[in-house]
Formats: C-alpha cells, sequence, structure tokens
C-alpha cells in the first residue's frame, strides 16, 4: 500500500521508478517535489487528486493506457510540463487538472466524457486544443484564462454543447483563436 502524501514537498527528489507491479499511486505522492520525469506502471488506472501539484520542474511523464481518469489538482503548476499523451480510453479529468502547467497543445481523445471545472485554466503557453470526442460534460471555466490559444480543433460528429453561463473559453483572444468544425 503507498501511503497518503509520502513524497510531499521532498525538494530533493528528482526522479523516480516505481515497480510494476504498483497498480496506484496515492493522492499528494508527489506534491510539492523538483521531480522532473516519471514513468508510471502500466497498470495504474487513476492519477488522483494533487498526484504531482506543484512539481514545477515535471517535464516529462508517460501516462499509462490503463489510466481513465486524472484528479483535481493532479498537474496543476506543472509549468515545464509542455506536453502529455492523454491515454486512449480516458473518461474523465476533473477540476484544475492542469491548471497554471505549461502545457502547449492538449488532444482530447475519443473516449473522453467530462472536462471538469478550469481543468486547463491558466494555462498561459497554450497554443492549440483537439477535441475528438463527444463530451458529455464541459466544466465551467475550462480553458478559462488560456491567453494563448490560436487553434481549437473539433474533430466530432457533433461538436460538443455547453452552457454559455459556464463560460469554458473565457478570457480567450476571439481576435487570434481559430474555431475549426467539421
Amino acid at each position: 500500500s503507498v501511503r497518503v502524501a509520502v513524497f510531499k514537498g521532498c525538494k530533493a527528489l528528482r526522479s523516480a521508478i516505481l515497480p510494476p507491479n504498483i497498480d496506484r499511486i496515492a493522492p499528494w505522492m508527489f506534491e510539492g517535489t523538483s521531480i522532473e520525469k516519471i514513468e508510471l506502471p502500466a497498470g495504474i488506472k487513476t492519477i488522483p487528486t494533487s498526484a504531482f501539484n506543484n512539481c514545477a520542474r515535471l517535464s516529462s511523464i508517460a501516462i499509462p493506457e490503463s489510466v481513465v481518469s486524472i484528479g483535481s489538482y493532479a498537474f496543476s503548476g506543472c509549468k515545464s510540463l509542455r506536453s502529455v499523451s492523454l491515454p486512449p480510453d480516458l473518461k474523465n479529468i476533473s477540476s484544475l487538472a492542469f491548471s497554471e502547467s505549461g502545457l502547449r497543445e492538449v488532444v482530447l481523445p475519443e473516449s473522453l466524457r467530462e472536462i471538469g471545472m478550469s481543468a486547463f485554466s491558466s494555462c498561459t503557453d497554450m497554443k492549440s486544443v483537439t477535441v475528438n470526442g463527444d463530451l458529455d460534460g464541459f466544466g465551467g471555466y475550462a480553458f478559462r484564462n488560456t491567453t494563448g490559444i490560436q487553434a481549437i480543433h473539433v474533430r466530432t460528429t457533433v461538436p460538443p454543447t455547453f452552457s454559455i453561463d459556464l463560460h469554458p473559453f473565457d478570457n480567450i483572444d476571439t481576435e487570434t483563436c481559430t474555431l475549426f468544425v467539421p
């Protein structure tokens, strides 16, 4: 069993090798560490709440194909994280999961059903968003203050719907951002 917050705040931690028999990581496990890269074991189903929150040096992570859910604040504040490949069976990205990260683009898989509130908010380096599936839930302020977005590609048979009151793309420059739909 992996303890909650086992490495939390450990500034000397730069890398970790997790044994292949681990089937879960704990909430807050690496929060606030100086970890730069990590490869997660293949059996993990969830990246839990705040697992890598404020890991400002994290620049590389291989998310296993087995992951179906990414928890709240999982990668929030990961300023050096420039790209991430989301697994093909991912169903849920929770609130603030990638907020204030260094992501430059995000490609949402077809399997994705829900994006939580502010999931990608304040990712100021993000240039492109691609939606490949028919989302059931598009959280409020999902991409709020992600001011660098230049292109939103919607590659679905039916574009996702959301309440305008939820402001998913709040504070995006509509003069420089182009929406591509089928």
